[in-house]
């Protein structure tokens, strides 16, 4: 797969292949997190999102039921209590349940002159009114190419905080391409961070997606207040960033995840976890715990090492089997709270990750240790050649990307100057003790 990305962010152009691990080394400030952010919203955006419109459609559906509740609840006439209590009791259940021919089922019945006695014809049109309006949004067709590229266009918007275009040059168009093996090609433009629809070719939306880890502190953040608690009517703007997805998809997983999940799940992985982390994640309704295996003692998990929590994530998404159901996983700098001996850790697991699920990683990093792991651990897998290595590069009008898989001397000579430099200050003050 081939991905290119021109004019997002402080990006110009950039390049890459990703045909199993795809590495990205280069200085603070150069652009691999606006690479990243961009390939996360391509996936996501173009995965098969009638999943995402339906949950949308079912929130708007539930914000216009509360609506209608109220209206027969403070209006005067004479309405048979019990068959509305009835009726708003088999709308829920049927939202619920995500069946939307029983609702419309259900409608149609209320608007039957003899379910309801109006006080007078105005009292009438006013309730047809609130009536038609949630039926607009019942008969809106969340599976068709426009309300697809309504969420494609969210999404990048939430990723980007509405800032998609150049930081360089406004005017110019933001685009980014994806074209896969079989010819199949996805190409999506920006102009002034609105999508443009005409110039946006989209061959097909896949079923799968992207998960993007930047910061294992999301794990601090779970709690049952992410899910929308249907009987209390609590509703939040759902964002569709990398970091809102993964806080709300955790939870889940960590209920769900059964003995036969992890058994069938964890395989050659479990060897490098089990030595890293000496007890298990779990959520009890309250939030996320970790419980020791030697002591059996429970506390929260933002009382837990940071490391633990880098390499806890990570098997929480094998462990449920999530990483097997997307297309590609995205780590920003995975060894920023690493020491170095579970850097080579990571990077095997890395390793493996790829091996074993068949699923594409694109890795950013600042590390020698952990990108010459990647290197070491993918010859020691026999997949080394399927691994790409990029350095970004600071410009005037924007940061690009070179493709340093043939001469990785050039990656680690510029990761050697800090050490370089050190050496110089080493011999210039020692001689002071």
């Amino acid at each position: 797969m081939r991905i290119g990305i021109k004019n997002i962010g402080s990006i110009d152009c950039a390049n890459l292949k990703i045909n199993s691990i795809a590495i990205i080394a280069g200085e603070n400030n150069t652009g691999k997190s606006t690479i990243g952010k961009s390939v996360y919203a391509l996936f996501q955006g173009t995965k098969n999102v009638e999943e995402g419109n339906l949950n949308e459609q079912y929130l708007s559906l539930l914000r216009e039921l509360r609506r209608l509740k109220s209206f027969f609840e403070f209006k005067s006439g004479d309405f048979d209590e019990n068959f509305f209590i009835s009726f708003f009791n088999d709308v829920e259940e049927s939202l619920e349940e995500r069946d939307l021919a029983k609702v419309m089922e259900l409608f149609k019945l209320l608007k039957e002159d003899n379910q309801v006695n109006y006080e007078n014809e105005e009292m009438k049109k006013s309730a047809f009114y609130e009536i038609d309006r949630f039926l607009r949004v019942l008969n809106i067709d969340v599976t068709s190419l426009n309300y697809k590229t309504s969420y494609l266009e969210r999404v990048f918007k939430d990723e980007f905080s509405n800032s998609i275009n150049s930081l360089y040059n406004k005017q110019l168009p933001s685009e980014i391409t994806a074209t896969w093996e079989k010819s199949s090609h996805n190409k999506i433009v920006f102009n002034d961070n609105i999508l443009n629809k005409d110039e946006t070719h989209i061959e097909h939306f896949k079923n799968l997606g992207a998960i993007y880890i930047d910061n294992p502190f999301v794990l601090d953040d779970v709690s049952p207040s992410r899910f929308y608690r249907f009987n209390s009517f609590q509703f939040t703007r759902n964002s569709l960033d990398h970091s809102t997805q993964l806080r709300n998809l955790l939870p889940t997983l960590l209920k769900e995840v059964t003995l036969f999940d992890e058994f069938v799940n964890m395989g050659r992985f479990d060897d490098i976890l089990s030595e890293v982390i000496k007890g298990t994640i779990k959520f009890d309704g309250k939030g996320i715990q970790f419980e020791e295996n030697k002591t059996g003692s429970a506390y929260p998990v933002n009382n837990l090492a940071t490391g633990i929590k880098s390499f806890s994530l990570i098997k929480s998404l094998i462990e449920s089997g999530e990483l097997s159901r997307n297309d590609i996983l995205i780590l920003d700098e995975p060894e920023v709270h690493l020491h170095p001996s579970w850097q080579l850790k990571y990077a095997e697991l890395i390793v493996l990750l790829s091996l074993e699920l068949n699923i594409k990683i694109l890795v950013t990093s600042h590390s020698p240790y952990f990108v010459e792991a990647i290197e070491l651990y993918s010859k020691k897998h026999k997949i080394n050649k399927l691994v790409n290595y990029y350095q970004t590069v600071r410009n005037p009008n924007g940061n690009t990307l070179k493709d340093v898989t043939n001469d990785l001397p050039l990656l680690h000579a510029d990761f050697a100057n800090p050490f370089i430099h050190l050496e110089k200050l080493r011999d210039e003050y020692d001689d002071l003790d």
